[in-house]
């Protein structure tokens, strides 16, 4: 089990997926991906056995950087009309306490792209790369 420290929250643990904001506005975040289709997979060359097919995914995410059709995008995804409406849902009066959620949703639907920051890996080994990650402060994208 992950052991949260250093600023790292566990926001989804059926993929292990973690945050830490860096500033009001930065956040970085990972992740565990299945890949379904690792038997013919060229990105599982790598693989030791049938249990390894996952990937570690990281992404840096500055919500300034983000354009606010580009947040708008997003967040249709997950049913939300628009910022406005997202923020109604939570009961938020400030788009800057929405941002935490907003870099979730921002890496869920990856419109940004993503790092695979691990070779193809058992769960087991997934987490120990993200434990790492977590105790150990290192870059992550």
């Amino acid at each position: 089990m992950l052991e949260m420290r250093n600023g790292w929250e566990l926001i989804d643990s059926d993929c292990m997926q973690c945050q830490k904001q860096v500033n009001a506005h930065t956040f970085k975040l990972m992740e565990v991906v299945w890949l379904d289709t690792v038997g013919d997979d060229s990105r599982a060359e790598n693989a030791k056995d049938e249990f390894d097919n996952y990937v570690v995914r990281a992404a840096e995410i500055d919500i300034d950087l983000v354009s606010k059709r580009d947040i708008e995008c997003s967040i249709s995804s997950f049913g939300y009309e628009s910022i406005d409406n997202l923020m109604d849902s939570y009961g938020e009066t400030t788009a800057e306490n929405m941002y935490p959620l907003l870099a979730e949703m921002l890496f869920e639907s990856d419109p940004y792209g993503s790092t695979p920051i691990s070779n193809t890996v058992s769960w087991a080994d997934a987490e120990e790369v993200i434990q790492k990650i977590i105790d150990d402060e290192e870059k992550i994208v």
